[in-house]
């Protein structure tokens, strides 16, 4: 798979985090995925974890496909069975999984992954709709942002329990999205933003932020 144009949603006037947007000369397709599968833990409570369920993860030629099944027949994706091949070569088929994120992906030890909006079409890439919601591998982003977008970088986020991608413009604040204000108010201590290609750190703490040299 090779990028063959990028930019980023800012998603100005929303919440939402921004997102890359990703130009493809092609996106492997599903019966070629092998995938693997490891537990997942629930969230804490009370210091207490419970394990509930399994990710299924593969990657293809930097594209990534991941998938959250408890076991038993669900309502992820109106219930959709998704036949997949494991790396083992035994064929399951997942009953109404959950497509999951990636900072759940990179809790259980897969990835790193970016989640993007990806089209091999050219012409859905110009009107900057119809994509696909999808992910890819963290090196083929940041590959992808630095041939095509130097005044970009990918930012890692990290709150408690897990870590996420983030685009944002390098000099320039990280955009206050929801992800980033629960960071600014958890009660668990500071938060971590690691940029990929900065020589400082961002320190995120209850109600305000403060740069480090490192």
């Amino acid at each position: 798979m090779k990028a063959l144009a990028v930019r980023v949603n800012w998603r100005e006037g929303y919440a939402s985090d921004p997102i890359l947007q990703l130009l493809v000369d092609e996106i492997p397709p599903m019966d070629s995925f092998r995938f693997e599968r490891r537990p997942i833990e629930g969230m804490p409570i009370e210091g207490m974890f419970e394990e509930h369920g399994h990710i299924y993860y593969a990657e293809l030629d930097d594209y990534v496909r991941y998938y959250f099944w408890g076991g038993k027949p669900d309502r992820g994706f109106g219930g959709h069975h998704f036949h997949i091949t494991m790396k083992d070569g035994i064929e399951i088929v997942l009953k109404g999984p959950w497509s999951s994120r990636p900072g759940e992906v990179h809790r259980v030890g897969f990835g790193p992954c970016v989640h993007v909006n990806i089209t091999n079409d050219a012409a859905a890439f110009e009107q900057g709709y119809t994509f696909t919601a999808g992910d890819v591998t963290l090196s083929f982003a940041q590959e992808a942002v630095a041939e095509y977008l130097p005044d970009v970088e990918l930012v890692r986020v990290d709150t408690r329990c897990e870590y996420n991608w983030i685009p944002k413009k390098k000099g320039r604040p990280l955009k206050e999205s929801t992800r980033v204000r629960a960071a600014m108010k958890h009660e668990a201590g500071p938060t971590v933003l690691d940029g990929v290609s900065d020589d400082q750190a961002t320190i995120i703490t209850k109600g305000h932020e403060r740069r480090l040299d490192r």
